[in-house]
């Protein structure tokens, strides 16, 4: 696969999914978060915040920020269409939780903590059947479910729609990353 078609591939996962530089770990999908920092990024999540369509990260980010940023996490063409994936959950995950963190008050911390408390086997029934896009009603009902234990212990009740839209995108995020 030439450069050309692995960005686009990258691209094109992101927008459909939807600190420092430092090497990635495998399956490690914020190296290519923290490889983007800047202007661009955070007028993507703006945009996110905003707009209740998924931007394209294109448009805020360049070819040549992606290419250098698969390059530091060291991604292999083998698995882009993993981590571009997983890194359109992860751009998801971020705009969810920057929603609940100014509408609850919460620290990244406590919603680390509070994820922590899904089943790890719901979690994951939720990430295999957003990544293989079989979302019937059965994977309906264990969202719902992890959205519950996602909420359990907050004494005021999180937004719904953000919550379930972080859940979504961690657990999404969290079984791709198990690809690459």
């Amino acid at each position: 696969m030439n450069r050309l078609h692995r960005l686009a591939a990258l691209a094109l996962a992101a927008a459909l999914a939807l600190p420092h530089a430092a090497l990635a770990a495998p399956g490690d999908s914020e190296c290519i978060w923290r490889n983007l920092q800047g202007d661009g990024l955070n007028a993507y999540l703006a945009a996110a915040e905003s707009n209740s369509a998924t931007p394209n990260p294109t448009d805020f980010i360049s070819i040549e920020q992606l290419s250098t940023a698969l390059d530091t996490c060291k991604i292999a063409d083998k698995d882009v269409g993993a981590a571009g994936g997983a890194f359109g959950a992860f751009t998801q995950r971020k705009v969810a939780e920057s929603a609940l963190l100014k509408s609850s008050g919460a620290s990244p911390t406590v919603l680390d903590k509070a994820w922590k408390r899904i089943d790890p086997a719901l979690a994951r029934q939720v990430g295999v059947a957003i990544a293989q896009s079989k979302f019937d009603p059965a994977a309906q009902k264990q969202l719902e479910q992890a959205v519950a234990q996602f909420q359990a212990d907050f004494t005021q009740p999180l937004e719904e729609k953000m919550a379930a839209r972080y859940v979504l995108a961690r657990a999404d995020q969290e079984y791709l990353e198990t690809l690459f």
